[in-house]
Order: C-alpha cells, then sequence, then structure tokens
C-alpha cells in the first residue's frame, strides 16, 4: 500500500509539471493557438478526461454562448477554453493520476 502512495505522489507531481508548463506556456502568450494545449492532457487523462468532453457537448447542445469574465484579463478570463480544462484536466487529472495507483492496489490485493 505505501508503494502504491508513492507511485501515486510521483504520478501526480510528473502531471503537475506538465499542467504548470502548459499553464506558463498558455499565460506567456508564446502560442497563438493554446486551447489546443489542453488536448496533450486530454489524452494523458484518459478516461478522467472524457467529464470535459461530456460538459462541452452539453454546452454546444444547449447552444450556450462562450463564457468570459471581463474584469480578468486573457487568457484567464476565458472559462470555456482555459478555466474548465484547467479545473477538469489541471486539477481533476492530477488527483486521478494520485489516486488511480491506489485503486489498482486495492483491486489487485
Amino acid at each position: 500500500m505505501a508503494s502504491a502512495l508513492a507511485i501515486g505522489i510521483a504520478l501526480a507531481v510528473v502531471h503537475l509539471v506538465a499542467v504548470a508548463t502548459i499553464v506558463r506556456t498558455i499565460v506567456s502568450g508564446i502560442e497563438p493557438a493554446w486551447p489546443m494545449l489542453w488536448l496533450i492532457l486530454f489524452w494523458v487523462d484518459l478516461p478522467f478526461s472524457l467529464i470535459w468532453l461530456a460538459i462541452e457537448k452539453m454546452r454546444h447542445r444547449a447552444k450556450a454562448p462562450p463564457l468570459f469574465v471581463p474584469w480578468l484579463r486573457a487568457p484567464l478570463n476565458d472559462l470555456d477554453n482555459f478555466v474548465l480544462p484547467f479545473l477538469i484536466l489541471g486539477v481533476g487529472g492530477t488527483v486521478w493520476w494520485f489516486l488511480l495507483p491506489q485503486f489498482v492496489g486495492q483491486v489487485i490485493a
């Protein structure tokens, strides 16, 4: 069980470094097509990232307008392309990679 915890921490740290790199790249404005950077984590975080896909599909079906917060600077004001993916893939994905080895350890035990 302790090894599952250590593996979970290591995977979460690696994921957190990837998230930090993507966020730094987005905020610095280096990449003009920055919303596409989240797709890297989309594939890494499968099946957890399907939550993001489900939310986007519901918003598309409801024909919801893009969500922007006018008093924040770009890209932080873009709730659809920055905040939602950051919460689901950045925060949720990191938690996913922390808990996954522990779930696998429970199944094996």
